[in-house]
């Protein structure tokens, strides 16, 4: 024997199906709860994930326009604590950053940073070095030297992609500041020197002085001495 169905025209009425000898009763869903909902909600929230995505590259661009190296770091297996010491422990001019590779990539398109897309094949903390190059990569391996961290993956300063190797022999040149130190401590030895011999000058003047008046005075002796010789002699 062929079924019989009943459906309720409204939802949420009781529905009656009858198979056979069985009878069975349920409630039909509204039909205003299905996907259509959810749809909706992705769409509304669509706008505010563009719009942070935008918010997160043009911070970048304000980093790198101050920049004079960027390198990256890996983030994977590090904690949330880790990742908030680390930034500590950066010099004054110095940030890092967790940038997805894709916002990095388009951070960078088009400028002399364009080079380090190469570097954004994993997950990754960039790290934004101002003044003191020396001082931030001397931070980092501060800081991944007990965890036991892998080294700098690599960086780039004035359009040169380096690797490890080559970020390191960088840090190891004299920072801006010694540079500056050690100019100041030059310059402040130079009036020393001159003015030692500014003043060794008038000693030298003396001496040549006494030595020419001694001279003469020999000489008018010498003279004196002449008549009173000559009339000896006759």
């Amino acid at each position: 024997m062929s079924s019989l169905a009943f459906a309720a025209a409204a939802p949420g009425t009781l529905t009656t199906s009858f198979r056979g000898s069985a009878c069975v009763s349920r409630h039909a869903q509204p039909l205003a709860r299905v996907v259509p909902a959810k749809r909706a909600t992705l769409r509304m929230g669509a706008p505010h994930i563009v719009a942070h995505k935008i918010a997160k590259v043009e911070a970048v661009k304000e980093r790198l326009a101050t920049a004079q190296m960027i390198f990256s770091i890996p983030l994977a297996g590090l904690k949330v604590i880790d990742v908030s010491n680390f930034k500590k422990a950066l010099p004054e001019g110095s940030s890092s950053m967790t940038v997805k590779n894709t916002l990095m990539r388009r951070a960078i398109e088009e400028s002399q940073w364009d080079v380090a897309g190469s570097l954004t094949s994993e997950s990754s903390i960039w790290v934004f070095v101002g003044e003191d190059i020396k001082g931030t990569v001397e931070a980092y391996n501060t800081f991944a030297d007990p965890l036991k961290r892998d080294p700098i993956k690599g960086g780039v300063m004035e359009g040169v992609l380096y690797d490890t190797a080559g970020i390191n022999a960088i840090a190891a040149l004299p920072s801006k500041k010694e540079l500056i130190e050690e100019f100041a401590r030059l310059v402040k030895m130079v009036p020393t020197k001159v003015a030692r011999s500014v003043k060794e000058v008038p000693t030298k003047l003396a001496r040549a002085i006494k030595l020419a008046i001694a001279d003469e005075g020999d000489g008018d002796a010498a003279e004196a001495r002449a008549p009173e010789a000559a009339a000896v002699e006759a």
